[in-house]
């Protein structure tokens, strides 16, 4: 993954570029596909101030920032994560 001002350039670029250039420019400057770019894209909205979620695989986080998981899930997997990490108990309030 990219480092967290990249993460927003990424998404502020989008926003510039629109649409169609912003896939070009993916595509020259990192060999991504559009795909790719806008999955990263929603983690970075979902998931940006969570460092929780960090040892998941990509392609677990670009499922949970997917539009179509409910954010119940979502609350789990952070949870789990926090669950985890911790030496002892259970945090009942999922934060990132």
């Amino acid at each position: 993954m990219l480092p967290d001002s990249s993460n927003i350039s990424l998404h502020s670029k989008e926003a510039r570029l629109g649409h169609g250039p912003f896939d070009s420019w993916v595509r020259a400057e990192f060999d991504w596909t559009p795909r790719t770019a806008y999955r990263f894209i929603q983690v970075v909205e979902h998931f940006q101030s969570c460092d929780k979620l960090s040892q998941l695989a990509p392609s677990a986080l670009y499922l949970l920032a997917a539009p179509s998981t409910p954010e119940a899930v979502r609350l789990e997997a952070i949870e789990r994560a926090d669950v985890s990490n911790a030496t002892f108990g259970i945090t009942k309030t999922p934060r990132c």
